[in-house]
């Protein structure tokens, strides 16, 4: 935007009775767009600072419903797009519209930095990142959204003329090829030429103003959706500050007021506004900037079950937290992130609600409170068959590694993803701008990521601290029972010919203790418990109830097999030959009561029981 359009917007305003403070100043720089900064020492100290916007000056649904008959965010977008791109309008009430808000349509941007107009190797530096995952899914729906919308519209009783790559996407736009649609329907938006006001590339630029834009309608009128919303010529020019404290209201007129209530802004401080409680993937999205150190970060965690498992969890555990994006919600003036810890979740939701998924957010400041209501649901779905207890220790510890597993891999998608593609050739110019700001949402989402993974560490230190006395490691095994130690120590020493025993995890060594203390009856009186607790599991197990895992451990173990030669005979079983029945009860038994405490550093996790 030049300084000359920046002038003439702020006289349009003036002329048609906005009020824009004295002691302020809006400056352009191409490296920092356009900025608000004050001219003068204690700007507020007298009295605060306020911009009013009269209602004629504002873009609202009833715009869009006086021109298409239709109103909604949709059509309001579309209003836009016309009065942008159509040139020669022969409708009265469009051309009515284009002489009012002229200065203000002439000073948007042509290109707002959202990663949906990024070429596509700008894009590859989001790899590995939720944004960056939902790319083709947002604009897939951009696209479906303005095909509704022109399957309803008539252009002046005329067919629509569209683009070879507009008819390719209305057949194929949800397996498209993204290159050509970059090169053919986004570079479009970019250059702005010779562009239909009804085309996709006009609506996709319309709607990156109103995503970097909007304002909530309710302000001024509380009676609408709490959908609608409106753009206000140059109070959206001020510039977005996480607790900048600022307070947004209307008058009996329907104006719209924005007064700044921070104290003592200096000569050459930069004047703000406040979008709300907003991470830098909502930032980036929607406006197209990111912010370096942001501390209000988060992640967002998206969990896909099946709509039966989602039915039975509102059944019957309906004090579990399932979220979804709505429920996130914030507004300007929130400097914490309540939505994050503590969402308003609706009390009439059904499974069809989560076809999309369960949503969490990870931040920095309340991170044990994020992960809690996590935690409860994990430990909901990893309780074995319904049997048991989501709050049961096993399932607890179960369900902490299970999380501090997806937190762990989401991680290095992210890393191993930026090393990948540092060294990679594009074919696109990728613009130093976008890459910053893609390194610093990535850095951003890594930086949540370990906090929680820290505080995980702490929930497990705390419980394995708290049931030490219940639980059983191998290392515990190996330890104590030196008998069986020296057996395991033999059998991984034995002779070439021998060595195609295998022991993938301790999982198995866990498996063969059991069979074997228990087939001799030689169960070391500390882990009398083991006994006691396998003897009433056995109690409840049946004769077909061969597992394949058990299947295949014994005939590695304990079946001769075709050579003879080639099989192990452990722990003296020749005298008394050990059954598939009795390796298939230890080894359901194991899985029944244990869970796998992961390393995060690659080796193979941990097999641990848990006393029930």
């Amino acid at each position: 935007m030049s300084e000359l359009k920046i002038k003439n917007l702020l006289e349009w305003g003036k002329t048609h009775n906005c009020i824009i403070p004295d002691g302020i100043s809006f400056n352009f720089d191409p490296s920092r767009g356009i900025y608000c900064i004050a001219d003068v020492n204690d700007l507020n100290k007298a009295k605060n600072v306020k911009f009013e916007l009269p209602n004629e000056l504002i873009i609202r649904d009833k715009l869009s419903l006086d021109v298409f008959g239709h109103s909604g965010t949709s059509w309001l977008k579309c209003l836009l797009a016309r009065l942008k791109f159509d040139k020669r309008s022969k409708d009265r009430k469009i051309a009515m519209l284009q002489d009012r808000f002229q200065h203000y349509i002439n000073a948007l941007p042509t290109v707002v930095d959202s990663p949906l107009v990024w070429n596509l190797d700008e894009l590859n530096l989001l790899e590995g990142t939720n944004l960056g995952n939902s790319i083709a899914d947002k604009f897939k729906a951009i696209f479906k959204e303005w095909q509704s919308l022109i399957e309803t519209l008539t252009v002046e009783s005329q067919d629509y003329v569209f683009t070879d790559c507009e008819k390719l996407l209305m057949t194929t736009i949800d397996d498209y090829d993204k290159k050509k649609v970059y090169d053919n329907v986004i570079q479009e938006t970019i250059d702005g030429n010779n562009i239909q006001w009804y085309s996709f590339g006009a609506y996709l630029w319309s709607h990156l103003i109103f995503t970097s834009r909007a304002f909530p309608e309710r302000i001024i009128n509380p009676k609408c959706s709490e959908s609608s919303v409106m753009l206000l010529p140059i109070i959206d020019l001020l510039n977005h500050g996480n607790h900048v404290k600022v307070e947004w209201s209307t008058d009996t007129e329907g104006s719209f007021c924005y007064t700044n209530l921070e104290q003592d802004i200096q000569m050459g401080a930069e004047l703000l506004n406040n979008y709300g409680a907003k991470s830098n993937e909502e930032l980036l999205f929607g406006y197209g900037f990111t912010l370096d150190g942001n501390e209000l970060d988060s992640v967002m965690l998206k969990i896909q079950l099946p709509l039966d498992t989602i039915s039975n969890i509102l059944e019957k555990e309906p004090t579990l937290k399932l979220p979804l994006i709505e429920d996130y919600t914030t507004f300007a003036f929130e400097t914490k992130i309540t939505g994050t810890t503590n969402p308003t979740l609706k009390t009439d939701r059904v499974a069809s609600d989560y076809s999309n998924g369960i949503l969490y957010l990870l931040n920095k400041i309340d991170t044990m409170a994020c992960l809690a209501p996590i935690i409860e649901l994990f430990g909901f779905l990893v309780a074995r068959n319904g049997a048991e207890s989501p709050k049961s220790i096993r399932a607890q510890f179960d369900a902490v590694q299970s999380l501090k597993n997806a937190l762990h891999q989401k991680s290095i998608n992210i890393v191993h993803t930026e090393n990948r593609n540092i060294n990679e050739s594009t074919e696109y110019i990728i613009s130093d701008y976008r890459r910053k700001c893609a390194a610093i949402y990535k850095n951003g989402q890594i930086e949540v990521l370990k906090k929680s993974l820290q505080e995980l560490k702490k929930i497990e230190k705390t419980m394995f601290s708290e049931y030490k006395n219940s639980l059983l490691t191998t290392a515990k095994v190996l330890k104590y029972d030196e008998s069986f130690s020296d057996e395991i120590t033999n059998l991984f020493c034995q002779d070439e010919i021998q060595k195609d025993i295998n022991f993938d995890t301790n999982f198995e060594i866990f498996v063969l203790w059991l069979v074997c203390k228990v087939h001799f009856n030689s169960v070391p009186k500390r882990y009398g418990w083991v006994l006691e607790q396998f003897n009433n599991f056995k109690s409840k197990y049946g004769e077909s109830d061969i597992s394949e895992g058990a299947v295949e451990l014994y005939i590695e173990l304990f079946s001769d097999g075709e050579d003879p030669e080639r099989r192990l005979k452990p722990f003296n079983t020749e005298t008394k030959p050990i059954t598939l029945q009795e390796v298939s009860i230890a080894y359901d038994f194991i899985e029944h009561y244990s869970f796998a405490r992961l390393s995060l550093s690659g080796d193979a996790p941990d097999t641990i029981l848990v006393k029930g």
